[in-house]
């Protein structure tokens, strides 16, 4: 699982950087698409009203679009005989596999959430009717919608700790610099203000870029790496 096979020139590296590049900017969109969904979830039990709150919606939405691209993509990336897209060492091997495995986690926990936001979308007016009996189920199933709100938002947050680690390590793929640069505000949303600087900043460590920050020694470097950089911050004109 050498980094070369993600360094190279060839249609194998290329696809792999690619993945790697849309693998995060999707993961923040999602991360970002969750965060809502678990603010909606709190608000809707205080008002006690999950049916009919659209959140059945937005979670198969996102499992069906986002979350199933990023799962694919983390098994693409770290299933297939390549441990990290970026230097191989046995901390970045640790947090590729992490990723792997909470992307994963939280992709089939989102299936659970949505199967319970579906049984109380359809069924709750119903079971309303049904006395004690029904009370008890739609208590269980919000129960268990609950529970699975809180394993997700942990699983999204231990992936998205361990993917700043190991984007911060890839120094070497221009096409995840290129996406991170047209994405800043999609960074710091997640990470926070000055984010984006600092993982600029780990992945051109070492590098002879013009620049005096980090963010303007990666526009260096995409400059020089991309025929392509349409949508680069204003400082790169």
């Amino acid at each position: 699982m050498p980094r070369e096979e993600l360094a190279g020139d060839g249609f194998k590296s290329r696809r792999r950087k690619e993945a790697a590049a849309f693998l995060v900017v999707k993961f923040l969109r999602a991360y970002l698409r969750f965060q809502e969904i678990g603010s909606m979830f709190a608000e809707a039990m205080k008002t006690g009203r999950l049916a009919g709150s659209g959140l059945f919606e937005r979670v198969r939405d996102l499992e069906e679009g986002l979350a199933f691209d990023i799962k694919e993509k983390a098994h693409f990336l770290f299933r297939t005989g390549v441990s990290a897209p970026g230097p191989r060492s046995d901390a970045v091997a640790i947090d590729a596999r992490s990723i792997d495995s909470h992307i994963g986690t939280g992709f089939h926990l989102l299936l659970i959430l949505r199967e319970s936001l579906y049984q109380i979308e359809r069924y709750s007016p119903e079971l309303d009717e049904e006395g004690e009996t029904g009370r008890r189920f739609s208590a269980e199933t919000e129960g268990l919608a609950g529970r699975m709100v809180e394993r997700c938002t942990e699983q999204f947050r231990s992936a998205a700790e361990a993917l700043r680690r190991l984007v911060a390590n890839i120094n070497d793929n221009e096409i995840l610099v290129l996406n991170l640069l047209q994405n800043i505000d999609l960074v710091e949303q997640v990470y926070g203000t000055g984010s984006a600087e600092a993982i600029f900043s780990e992945q051109c460590k070492g590098k002879r870029l013009a620049g005096k920050t980090g963010t303007e020694k990666a526009l260096s470097f995409v400059k020089a790496k991309c025929g392509n950089i349409t949508g680069l911050p204003a400082q790169s004109a």
